[in-house]
């Protein structure tokens, strides 16, 4: 009997590594898809003869796809299942693998990021759900180990992309996803072989679960806006803004009155939300400045190669990896506003610090990228346990995919200011990262004068 009862022990214990092991991969996929691109952006604008402003494109497709998708799978998810769409995005991601490599033209490799996003955001928000579902008592402990994960792929993709480049090209760094794949599949085969498949009761059909005028609406204003930041001092482009901005105001009164939203932004009304949603928007704002802009600028500002400028973002996401645990640790307790202060203070600090970038020794360049490395990496973990814990679990997918939106919301406008900063040449680091700086104090603010309302 005691033989049997430690086999159980320890079949349990196997599929819950197995488990964990597949929620960790999963949550590589989006970061690596980003780290290994960034270093890879001017050799495929000279690759596709394309100009500083189909850089927003390039940058902005993946995150415009997983705007729409995610809250929407995420709400999916709640009400059909998460497991289902874990694997259903598994299958959407080997097609951009296996194709975008041979894009015939720069719009045919930006159509593939897209499609490579509707996978991964396929995947995000179910495995959070599947945690919540299964593990939601170790919920902050698990987060910071995703952070760890999401560090080590930010740490190891620009170097690794490098040395891609520099061996095969810039085909091979869409055929790193494919021992990932596999890795999810089989590791969450594993890790839920003795649990039955289990969902919330259906509350609407397919049809009406999927919100589609609230999906069209978002395209539609997220697509005019991006359209308009691509031609700047073009006088459409201001047209362009204008009804970009009248589809948003649309947008938020059609899904407060949703049955079923989408994007269920009456999560916004919940305080402590708000604030994480807010302060999330700006953060990432910053750390996708320093991950697409600082390669770029280095290539062309002290042309370094793009295995060199992959290592320099060592410095940020190395230390975002090793702190992420403890940020974990954090997020398991009460106490929110210390830290997210000091993480605001610290990214103060490292935005100012980049704005000489071009003129530094390169060997400083390391301190403020290690700088901006600990602060995302205590907002990162704290943020999101926020967000989630001020919903319901039972609708955990829907607050992981808003809260997903707004972190591109955040990365596609770091698209926006970097294709309009880099023709500046020289200034371009000054003007980049003094924005940086800005959108830093802001998130600072916002986190302390809110405390109370958001439980910080």
């Amino acid at each position: 009997m005691a033989d049997l009862e430690n086999r159980d022990l320890r079949r349990v214990r196997l599929s819950r590594a197995f488990f964990l092991a597949a929620v960790l991969c999963a949550s590589v996929l989006n970061p690596l898809n980003s780290s290994t691109i960034s270093v890879a952006l001017p050799v495929l604008l000279r690759h596709f003869h394309a100009g500083p402003g189909d850089l927003v494109w390039l940058i902005s497709a993946y995150y415009f796809g997983s705007a729409l998708a995610q809250p929407v799978f995420g709400k999916l998810g709640d009400q059909f299942g998460y497991r289902i769409f874990v694997y259903l995005g598994l299958a959407i991601l080997v097609v951009p693998t296996v194709l975008a490599p041979f894009a015939p033209s720069f719009g045919w490799l930006i159509a593939w990021r897209a499609v490579q996003a509707i996978g991964t955001s396929m995947l995000f928000p179910s495995a959070i759900g599947l945690v919540r579902q299964h593990h939601d008592r170790e919920l902050g402990r698990i987060l910071g180990w995703i952070g760890t994960s999401v560090g080590v792929a930010l740490a190891l993709g620009p170097p690794l992309a490098g040395g891609v480049l520099a061996l095969v090209g810039w085909r091979g760094i869409f055929w790193l996803n494919a021992p990932l794949i596999a890795a999810v599949a089989v590791f969450l085969r594993l890790g839920l072989r003795d649990t039955p498949a289990s969902r919330a009761p259906v509350r609407q059909g397919v049809l009406t679960a999927v919100d589609l005028p609230g999906i069209v609406l978002l395209a539609a204003s997220l697509g005019l806006l991006l359209a308009a930041s691509a031609i700047p001092g073009d006088p459409a482009s201001l047209w362009l803004l204008l009804a970009g901005a009248l589809l948003v105001s649309i947008l938020w009164t059609v899904e407060l009155r949703a049955v079923a939203p989408a994007f269920d932004v009456r999560l916004l009304r919940r305080p402590a939300f708000a604030v994480a949603g807010a302060v999330t928007v700006l953060v990432n704002f910053v750390m996708y400045l320093v991950l697409y802009g600082l390669p770029s600028l280095l290539e062309a500002g002290r042309g370094l190669t793009p295995l060199a400028s992959g290592f320099f973002l060592l410095g940020f996401a190395g230390v975002l990896a090793a702190v992420s645990p403890l940020a974990g640790r954090l997020a398991q307790g009460t106490r929110r506003r210390g830290p997210l202060l000091l993480a605001g203070a610290l990214l103060v600090l490292g935005s100012l610090s980049l704005t000489q970038t071009l003129v530094m020794p390169l060997g400083l360049v390391f301190i403020p990228l290690a700088l901006i490395g600990v602060s995302f990496a205590l907002s990162n973990v704290l943020l999101q346990k926020l967000a989630l814990e001020s919903a319901p679990a039972t609708d955990a997918g829907s607050a992981s995919g808003l809260y997903t939106l707004l972190r591109y919301v955040g990365t596609m406008g770091s698209s926006v200011a970097i294709a309009a900063a880099l023709p500046q040449g020289r200034a371009a680091a000054l003007v980049l990262f003094s924005l940086a700086a800005f959108a830093a104090l802001l998130s600072t603010a916002i986190a302390a004068a809110v405390r109370d309302a958001a439980r910080l």
